[in-house]
């Protein structure tokens, strides 16, 4: 047998290329890197031009896998004896006729590095390559050749990368074809096909179309901000209609950009004859509370304005419920402005042509009305209680009424506003309703834990429920996460009225605990706002709180706290006088021989040596005329009757025109009184 390499050494053959060896090596281990589920790797034998594999995208569609026909091209380069840069890269020449050649093709390629030493695969994106050519030198085609340094590896990741950049570029070329075709038969000569930089492609007919359709679904989602970003994406030269340009405005409006709002209003107003008829309402509708908000027009030009727009049922029901509120607002007498408020937005919800979105906003006004009179009922009540005290068993079942009211009351009233919640972002998915509804309750959380903190009981009894409000700042800090929480959404949809209310909401609760970091940032964001938009209605807004205060400081200042003052002190001399009965029962012989008794009306029978009466008339300030008959019934045995309500006493008995309430004057003469009585060891005998 002989030897095999003498054998062939004998033979003319052809040699055989190591190149030629590697490039068979660097395919063979090239494939495997494409899953064939995903991938249909096609080699070009053909006259080589520098592609050395077309690979087609394989998409699943879920029910079964396609062809796509979105392609990316392949430039396959091995080494055997390249050593690696410093920084671990490996440099090779690329000649510029093939960079060319590859960019001539509308879908992504990529050159491909097989290090044989390694193993590995590295790749470069044509696309990134010539990109950093540009930066470096514009003229770069120019030259013969470039250097290009691999460093990234072809893993799973770069090929998933592969995958994703051919059909992002695929589906845009494919839409870009089709606008071409539609661009050709539109009735605009200068709409345009726009192309952002993340291949998405919009034309001005498509945009100008999707606005005129689906814009007014859009903003009764609350999605002004998206028809806006739409708009934007249009070209400048893109022709417009009187229904677009109202959509705009109307947009433009809901986001608190009353000069853009006003500009497209103006524009529709001269395209008027292009919109649908029952339009022209809205459209004076918009201008009219834009030109309010600016300044533009005053109050009267406004309420002139609005009178005719309520010809429209549809706008009737918004314009209604406006001016109610603003009513309610300006009127003096609380309790007067609450209930004629309330009627007149119970008007608005009966009403059948009332839309369903200003129906629950209308409900929401009227649990906000609600909440207020919940609020008002607990001062009025709690401060009653501690003016008669619950001495009386009148009072204390009075009190045991309004406790146990007012408990039911407030948990029907968070059950309400907590299933409008649920229903709006669980049943109707319609988040703005659920914030509106979320800061309602927020803010009558806010005034009850605020009023609380400075009216309460000021004496416990066993037989009364007990008011669980929680104490120290965990409660104001749950709620300014609730307000965080509505101003993050209002600001994405962008509508600025309601970004005001809840930043003010905020503010207010920040400043009750002292968060100067978290008040001082909404007030910062109030400012920006009022000097971005320049609304009178903002502005206003604004310098009010500077001005008053939030809710708190100015509910201080409205109730009267010294009576609240007077009330507590009253209370503590009660339970002094309680203290002094207690220490008195306990003594014996109170009515001994040489003791006389007297009546201090209203507040008992008491015993005193009779030899020290004028101590007696004294503290008590009887008159020198009155003396003489209190000295004749005492010398008699009789019990007279001094009435303590009165200071100076200048008369024996009850006295027929006793006060019929009793002053903090007169309370604090009986305290006074009964305190010396109970220094000289006068003893209340019942």
């Amino acid at each position: 047998m002989p030897d095999n390499a003498s054998f062939f050494q004998n033979l003319k053959l052809p040699s055989a290329n190591p190149h030629e060896a590697l490039e068979t090596i660097s395919r063979n281990h090239f494939r495997p890197l494409f899953d064939p589920k995903r991938f249909e790797v096609r080699s070009e034998d053909y006259r080589d031009k520098g592609v050395d594999f077309e690979i087609e995208v394989i998409e699943d569609t879920g029910v079964k896998r396609v062809y796509t026909n979105f392609r990316f091209l392949i430039q396959l380069k091995a080494t055997d004896t390249i050593t690696s840069n410093s920084d671990g890269s490996i440099s090779i020449q690329i000649e510029t006729s093939n960079i060319n050649y590859l960019l001539n093709h509308p879908m992504p390629a990529y050159y491909v590095l097989y290090h044989n030493p390694s193993g590995k695969f590295y790749y470069e994106n044509l696309r990134d390559y010539t990109s950093g050519l540009s930066i470096k030198d514009e003229h770069w085609k120019g030259q013969a050749t470039h250097a290009l340094r691999f460093s990234r590896v072809l893993d799973e990741l770069a090929v998933e990368d592969m995958h994703h950049q051919t059909v992002q570029k695929g589906i845009m070329q494919r839409q870009l074809d089709e606008q071409m075709a539609l661009l050709g038969e539109s009735q605009y000569p200068t709409d345009k096909i726009i192309l952002d930089r993340d291949l998405n492609i919009i034309s001005d007919a498509e945009i100008r179309n999707l606005v005129e359709k689906g814009g007014f679904f859009l903003i009764n989602k609350n999605r002004w901000a998206d028809i806006l970003q739409l708009h934007k994406k249009a070209s400048g030269s893109m022709e417009t209609s009187g229904l677009y340009n109202l959509i705009i405005g109307i947009a433009s409006y809901h986001s608190g950009n009353m000069p853009d709002a006003l500009s497209f209003l103006k524009a529709a107003r001269k395209k008027d004859a292009s919109m649908q008829p029952g339009l022209e309402h809205f459209l004076t509708y918009f201008e009219t509370a834009s030109k309010y908000a600016m300044g533009i027009y005053n109050e009267k030009q406004y309420t002139e304005k609005m009178i005719l727009c309520s010809n429209s049922p549809a706008l009737a029901c918004y314009i209604a419920l406006e001016k109610a509120k603003k009513e309610y607002i300006e009127d003096c007498n609380l309790d007067n402005a609450l209930n004629t408020y309330e009627g007149k937005v119970r008007q608005v919800i009966l009403d059948n042509e009332c839309p369903t979105g200003l129906k629950f906003s209308a409900t929401l006004e009227l649990l906000q009305i609600d909440g207020e009179n919940i609020n008002i009922e607990y001062i009025r009540n709690i401060s009653r209680i501690n003016g008669l005290g619950l001495d009386n068993s009148d009072v204390l079942h009075k009190a045991y009424d309004f406790l146990n009211w007012f408990h039911k009351t407030y948990q029907e009233w968070l059950g309400k506003i907590r299933e409008i919640m649920e229903f709006c972002k669980e049943d109707i998915g319609n988040t703005f309703l659920f914030y509106l509804a979320s800061i309602t309750r927020t803010r009558m959380n806010y005034h009850l834990l605020a009023i609380s903190r400075e009216i309460f009981l000021l004496e416990e009894h066993p037989q009364l429920p007990r008011l669980e409000f929680k104490g120290g700042d965990q409660p104001f800090r749950n709620l300014l996460e609730e307000t965080t929480e509505a101003v993050n959404y209002f600001y994405g949809i962008s509508h600025v009225e309601n970004l005001m209310v809840c930043l003010s909401l905020q503010y207010e609760i920040a400043h009750y605990i002292g968060d100067k970091e978290i008040f001082e940032k909404a007030m910062r964001e109030m400012e920006e706002l009022a000097d971005r938009y320049e609304l009178n209605v903002i502005n206003t807004a604004v310098q009010k709180l500077k001005s008053d205060g939030p809710y708190h400081e100015t509910f201080i200042r409205s109730f009267d706290f010294e009576g609240h003052a007077q009330l507590k002190k009253m209370h503590n001399q009660r339970n002094e006088l309680k203290l002094m009965d207690t220490n008195e029962a306990a003594i014996e012989g109170k009515m001994q021989k040489g003791r006389s008794s007297i009546m201090l009306y209203p507040i008992g029978i008491f015993s005193f040596p009779k030899v020290q009466k004028e101590i007696v008339y004294e503290i008590l300030c009887i008159s020198a005329e009155a003396r003489q008959i209190f000295d004749n019934m005492l010398d008699s045995g009789i019990q007279p009757v001094a009435n303590i309500n009165y200071n100076p006493i200048i008369t024996e008995g009850y006295v027929d025109t006793i006060p019929r309430q009793q002053t903090s004057e007169s309370w604090e003469n009986m305290y006074r009184i009964r305190k010396r009585f109970y220094e000289e060891a006068f003893y209340r005998l019942y």
